[in-house]
């Protein structure tokens, strides 16, 4: 609903069993998500980027789904919206709350 732009790579993780509140993901289930977020970097060779988790109330995650669920984002300087999305924010657009 509302895609990260521009982005080179976006992942999106998402714990297997419903999960609204971070506090009760395991310390295994950590442990396997920072592996993935650490394989994924090397896989891609992202230089840069950032990861985010929402978690709890969509009215103030901005998430679509109450779910919770972690982002990977690489922005894009070479497109061509980057300069403009540069001036009005960090490069990439993420909508929060």
């Amino acid at each position: 609903m509302y895609p990260y732009h521009p982005v080179k790579h976006h992942l999106l993780f998402i714990h297997k069993k419903h999960i609204v509140d971070v506090r009760k993901l395991s310390n295994v289930a950590w442990k396997e998500l920072f592996a993935l977020i650490s394989l994924e970097t090397n896989k891609r060779k992202i230089a840069g980027g950032t990861f985010a988790i929402r978690f709890g109330d969509t009215h103030f995650t901005g998430a679509s789904v109450v779910h919770l669920h972690a982002h990977l984002v690489q922005s894009n300087p070479e497109h061509k919206d980057y300069a403009i999305e540069k001036k009005i924010n960090t490069g990439v657009l993420m909508r929060i709350g």
